[in-house]
């Protein structure tokens, strides 16, 4: 007996906890659409960045945080801070945040895309203005951190920096909005059967109480509500000055750069050696795969493949910059149907020197030289 006692003595205290909670969240609701309806809801969201946001980013974003596990600048645990942040962010305040997202938010049924994208659509916006700018300002304006995120100088740093950074932007709003209990809803209307963020029945509870408490529009997000808040991110003009930090042609070049290096290399050796030169850099398994299974006899044209499959490996290929990544595969290619005909011709003598003039030479090292120096330009 004395077991249940204290059984009900627990669920009691998480009762009474429960309500109090409930009680304050409503508290909130009522300040929030106060200051909305003064005009003043920037406020709302300058505070809320103040005291609840900016002290978890001094907590958890140092330089000392991004480099663990790995060399000074290399940012080797960003995406695990960010993640860590995310999630406590969440777990701290996700009632709120979606308390407010379910007052102020707009259904695309009511505010056409384009209106709804706008932040002054939005009378209070915490998502946007009291989470996502206050993460963007700091790392855009401490200067150590910046230089480390968008300028590590080493390509295969700078690509992991911009995805670590493009997932948790995308994920932001869903992640902040998603009740961890329950998936977003489908429904768009008030359903005055859930309680305050939970699912379930409210206790009993005083008349006065019960009627503030179905007063309360609930924080139940639909997954429409979700996407127009990651619109809302997406089309902010803080998003677009974060955006430009990146130095993604610098990141090309360097790609780019690297690749022209591998096939000027391969052509070298051909040049000296004849086409069958071994020039392929991949192993021997990648060898025997590309033979047995794509049909290539001449290791030069395997390391063109790998060359231009590496353009599109994950831990290279960055999506703004698909149609560059293109060009210079075309590039590419267009160097070795030179180089090629330049040997069925007669241009190249192969196991020694070229047996024409100066220009021809100078044909054959345009890629390395003056055709990067042109792209460069256009970039």
């Amino acid at each position: 007996s004395q077991g249940n006692d204290a059984a009900d003595i627990t669920a009691g205290v998480s009762d009474n906890n429960e309500t109090e909670w409930d009680k304050e969240l409503i508290m909130v609701g009522h300040c929030l659409r106060g200051l909305a309806i003064l005009g003043r809801g920037n406020e709302a969201e300058s505070t809320f960045a103040r005291v609840a946001i900016l002290p978890l980013i001094r907590q958890k974003i140092s330089i000392g945080r991004l480099d663990e596990g790995g060399s000074r600048g290399e940012c080797a645990n960003l995406f695990f801070v960010l993640d860590d942040m995310t999630h406590t962010i969440t777990s701290s305040f996700g009632t709120v945040l979606r308390l407010s997202e379910s007052i102020f938010g707009r259904s695309a049924a009511v505010i056409s895309a384009a209106t709804a994208a706008s932040h002054s659509c939005m009378d209070v916006d915490l998502v946007t203005a009291g989470v996502w700018i206050p993460i963007a300002t700091t790392l855009m304006a401490d200067p150590t951190i910046k230089m480390a995120i968008f300028s590590p100088g080493i390509a295969s740093i700078l690509q992991a920096n911009y995805m670590a950074l493009d997932v948790f932007l995308s994920e932001l709003a869903s992640r902040l909005l998603c009740d961890a209990s329950s998936p977003p809803t489908t429904n768009e209307g008030i359903q005055t059967g859930d309680y305050i963020g939970r699912n379930k029945l409210p206790p009993p509870l005083a008349p006065d109480y019960a009627a503030s408490l179905f007063l309360q529009v609930t924080p139940s997000i639909s997954k429409e509500q979700i996407r127009l808040a990651q619109t809302r991110i997406y089309a902010h003009n803080i998003t677009a000055d974060f955006l430009k930090k990146w130095n993604l042609p610098i990141y090309y070049q360097l790609r780019f750069g690297e690749s022209c290096t591998r096939l000027e290399k391969a052509i070298s050796s051909v040049q000296a050696d004849g086409w069958k030169a071994s020039v392929f850099s991949g192993s021997d398994a990648m060898m025997v795969e590309l033979r047995n299974g794509l049909g290539f006899e001449l290791p030069f044209f395997m390391e063109l493949y790998d060359i231009l499959r590496s353009f599109w490996r994950a831990d290279v290929i960055l999506r703004p910059l698909s149609h560059r990544f293109l060009r210079g595969a075309v590039q590419l290619i267009v160097r070795v149907i030179s180089f090629v005909k330049d040997g069925l011709i007669g241009k190249i003598q192969f196991g020694g020197k070229s047996i024409l003039t100066d220009d021809s030479v100078a044909d054959d090292d345009k890629i390395s030289g003056d055709s990067s120096a042109k792209n460069s330009k256009k970039i």
